[in-house]
């Protein structure tokens, strides 16, 4: 969008958008979860992290975090009106993140409003599902909702993508 380059990108997508964004988010789902596996490897076989559930659950909630990320990025490049303005938001909402999420402050010491603002955090949900597997051994009901909620930002990018396809192919998308 900001080199106004959409319209070779669709063509090489044979004009289908929803080729053209999986294309475009490959080699980053590919390399993300290479980083995630490393790390998974680096804590739970050399660093000695207990795992006391299932690693493929452990693994599949890590993928359904890169893709709710990833869903998450779009989302704000399709609603807001200039990628500086989406990537400020992005770079705010990824920082209240850790703290949201229930890393660094528990979530039950929120204030109301703070704890109601954590569920719409992907972050606080992947981190339930590491606690649920990793160190719990609880069953999947306990992640079920957690996955769910994943599953929802992927669908949320959904929403936007009518708008996100009109930008890239009249290349109405403000640059300033």
């Amino acid at each position: 969008l900001k080199a106004r380059t959409s319209h070779a990108w669709l063509r090489a997508a044979g004009g289908n958008y929803t080729v053209a964004m999986i294309g475009k988010l490959i080699p980053y789902t590919v390399i993300y979860l290479v980083l995630g596996i490393g790390c998974y490897i680096i804590l739970f076989r050399f660093a000695g992290f207990p795992v006391y559930g299932s690693h493929a659950r452990l693994l599949f909630g890590l993928m359904l975090f890169i893709f709710a990320m990833e869903a998450l990025g779009i989302t704000m490049i399709g609603l807001l009106p200039t990628l500086r303005d989406a990537l400020s938001i992005g770079a705010l909402y990824s920082m209240l993140g850790f703290s949201l999420s229930g890393f660094t402050y528990p979530q039950m010491a929120m204030l109301p409003p703070f704890k109601a603002l954590s569920y719409i955090e992907p972050l606080r949900h992947y981190y339930l599902i590491y606690v649920n597997e990793a160190l719990m051994a609880a069953p999947i009901e306990n992640s079920l909702p957690n996955m769910l909620a994943l599953t929802g930002f992927m669908l949320a990018s959904l929403c936007v993508a009518p708008r996100l396809h009109r930008a890239l192919v009249y290349m109405n998308y403000p640059l300033k």
